[in-house]
């Protein structure tokens, strides 16, 4: 009789090893998932609060009828307001031109904001197979005459250097709508 003190349904040091190495890149590869699906999160929360700011900004500087804030905020499904730069159906890309062409090219902001917006909202982010931490935002649209086809219309290599322009774009425009909105109503 052998004296093995490995039974067939204990693993060996090599399995273990290995499992053990498995787990750990698996870890990692969740981690580092997080850590993208996270920075797309706060990119797309930063560009809401671009497209807050500029609407504020309109809403400060505009002539159009202006909404009660109490009302706006305290309003139900089926309640009429008035039509204004808070209330509109604006698309952030038609605000954001329309910001830039109503302040000084100092106050202006980066148009890329509006697909970079896109492409966070709609897109899909994928990993290279062969390379989890090699990422990159794609987005689809279907194909008329093939139902059956979808057509990436838009791409980007989703890496650290992409998301710190994007961040620092964003930190720039939130400032720019700043100053360009106390500017205007400290104005004479």
């Amino acid at each position: 009789m052998s004296n093995n003190s490995s039974s067939p349904s204990s693993p060996t040091p090599k399995k273990l090893r290995v499992s053990i190495a498995k787990t750990i890149r698996e870890t990692i590869e969740e981690a580092q998932l997080q850590t993208y699906v996270e920075r797309m999160g706060l990119l797309h929360a930063a560009i809401y609060l671009i497209e807050i700011r500029i609407r504020n900004y309109f809403f400060v500087t505009s002539s159009a009828p202006s909404s009660d804030l109490d009302q706006v905020f305290h309003a139900k499904t089926g309640d009429l307001l008035p039509k204004n730069d808070l209330t509109s159906c604006e698309s952030f890309g038609y605000l954001l031109k329309r910001y830039n062409k109503s302040v000084a090219p100092g106050f202006q902001i980066d148009t890329e904001l509006e697909r970079y917006r896109h492409l966070l909202v709609h897109g899909r982010l994928f990993a290279d197979p062969k390379n989890q931490s090699h990422r990159r935002l794609l987005n689809f649209t279907g194909v008329k005459d093939n139902p059956k086809t979808m057509r990436v219309s838009g791409a980007l290599e989703a890496t650290d250097f992409w998301f710190g322009r994007v961040e620092l774009s964003a930190r720039h425009a939130v400032a720019a709508i700043e100053l360009a909105t106390k500017h205007l109503v400290l104005s004479p």
